[in-house]
């Protein structure tokens, strides 16, 4: 599957580089990615368990990656960061 890669900084923890599946970018569009990433790294980290949330907020303090789940209208985002900050990676599940 092809990817997009774009480069947006950011400001509440490093994101690395920016990996986005090219049907991310289809659905979502750069504005729509871009509020996403947007709310990953200011910590809001969208639909998630009130033990992903904690585990999240653990993960800032002892570099363990961060994951975070956007219900959006027809599918799931997924984005993840690597515990190394190196890389995030979003991508998209489409629901029905």
């Amino acid at each position: 599957m092809p990817l997009a890669y774009l480069s947006i900084p950011m400001p509440s923890f490093f994101l690395g580089s920016i990996w986005v599946t090219q049907r991310a970018v289809e659905l979502l569009g750069p504005v729509g990615i871009q509020r996403i990433l947007t709310r990953h790294a200011a910590g809001n980290w969208g639909d998630v368990s009130s033990l992903r949330a904690r585990a999240n907020a653990l993960a800032l303090d002892q570099g363990y990656p961060i994951l975070s789940q956007y219900l959006e209208p027809g599918m799931q985002v997924l984005v993840l960061t690597e515990d190394d900050r190196t890389n995030t990676w979003l991508f998209t599940a489409e629901t029905h």
